[in-house]
């Protein structure tokens, strides 16, 4: 069976403007890069993550610490990649000032992320 393939969504403003203004989903501080999670069913090596696919991270957290591994470094802290995925696109969203789609049908996050991103594309943000 074959899956409708996502959208590779991108947006300066999202990962300059909004993701790197917040605090680290490790330590909370405030001294951010951006981390593009690749691990949600993008497949194949040679693409960067989505921009929705961006994570806070603090300097000392991102290198090389979370380079070893994605998996096992949100396990260690604990992470819930796609809840937090979904909590920024759906600020990024309110932010907007755009009501935020439903996505309570959705089966699982992974379909609310895919969800979310075609209704930021839609919206030509």
């Amino acid at each position: 069976m074959m899956f409708p393939k996502e959208i590779y969504w991108r947006s300066q403003e999202y990962l300059f403007d909004y993701i790197d203004y917040m605090p680290c989903e490790v330590k909370g501080c405030n001294k951010v890069v951006t981390h593009h999670h690749e691990n949600l069913g993008m497949g194949g090596t040679a693409l960067k993550a989505p921009d929705s696919h961006g994570l806070a991270l603090c300097v000392e957290d991102h290198h090389p610490e979370v380079h070893r591994g994605d998996k096992t470094f949100y396990k260690k802290y604990g992470i819930d990649v796609e809840a937090v995925i979904i909590r920024n696109i759906t600020g990024f969203i309110e932010l907007k000032d755009l009501d935020i789609p439903d996505y309570s049908h959705c089966g699982t996050k992974r379909e609310a992320i895919k969800l979310l991103t075609e209704y930021l594309h839609e919206n030509g943000i």
